[in-house]
């Protein structure tokens, strides 16, 4: 299972996600155009919000600006965000600012609005866009405690381990689901309890018997609780096999036990 961020963008109100003309009060009118490409971490979704004075207005009305905002608390995007870039040009009846996400964290997640105005025009604001990312595939790994060949009656504890890139910078969930050799009352399983990668759980066989030899593996699906960040695939990890043998499988020549 591979984890891979994806930004999604669409428009909350129904309007067509690429480009919606909005009118906002006379005399401002605005148009978004969202759009996105790639993978978070090496992606580049943008949203741009262009603004213009209608020509019947323009003798009054001059100078409109453009700036986003996120939606929810009307705030600008920290300026040491070095993941997120804005550019904006401007003359006396249009202005066009884009913001461009170099690298896309969970964080960017959520609705965004375009605040407009102009010298003589009151300021007013577009629709919600809402920028959706879905959570990157984990990275998965499987290990044993301990080395060498398994007798029946000892026991053993596999560790499944998931990392996410640091562009999940969110508390998240993890889903772990265990595939062993056979079902019995003698494996333990501790699920994850960090909100932050890495992410642990260990299955534990005790006592192991014959039947515990087989391969085994792990798989890791990674979710928030947020409507705006998407489930990731799920990651999994390399089959382990594990041997276990009898005591008599074990014996030297002597017929004593060796001690591995």
């Amino acid at each position: 299972m591979t984890l891979a961020m994806m930004p999604y963008l669409n428009n909350k109100i129904g309007l067509h996600p690429r480009a919606a003309e909005l009118k906002i009060n006379n005399p401002l009118q605005v148009e978004i155009d969202s759009s996105y490409s790639g993978v978070a971490g090496a992606g580049n979704p943008t949203l741009t919000c262009t603004v213009s004075v209608t020509e019947a207005e323009r003798a009054t009305v001059i100078f409109p600006s453009a700036l986003w905002l996120r939606y929810s608390t009307l705030s600008v995007i920290p300026e040491d965000d070095s993941s997120v870039f804005t550019t904006t040009t401007r003359n006396a009846t249009t202005a066009t600012t884009i913001i461009s996400f170099s690298l896309l964290y969970t964080s960017h997640a959520g609705p965004y609005t375009c605040r407009v105005s102009a010298l003589n025009a009151d300021p007013s604001y577009s629709s919600p866009i809402t920028l959706t990312v879905k959570l990157p595939t984990p990275t998965v790994n499987l290990s044993q405690d301990a080395s060498g060949l398994l007798y029946e009656g000892s026991a053993v504890t596999l560790t499944c381990t998931a990392t996410l890139p640091p562009s999940v910078d969110t508390d998240v969930n993890v889903t772990v689901q265990w595939t062993l050799a056979i079902s019995s009352d003698r494996v333990s399983i501790s699920p994850p309890s960090s909100s932050r990668s890495p992410f642990t759980s260990t299955l534990t066989i005790s006592p192991l018997a014959i039947a515990d030899t087989g391969q085994y593996y792990c798989e890791v699906t990674v979710h928030s609780s947020s409507q705006y960040i998407v489930a990731s695939d799920p990651g999994i990890s390399s089959l382990l096999t594990l041997m276990v043998e009898t005591v008599e499988q074990n014996l030297n020549n002597t017929g004593k036990i060796l001690l591995l």
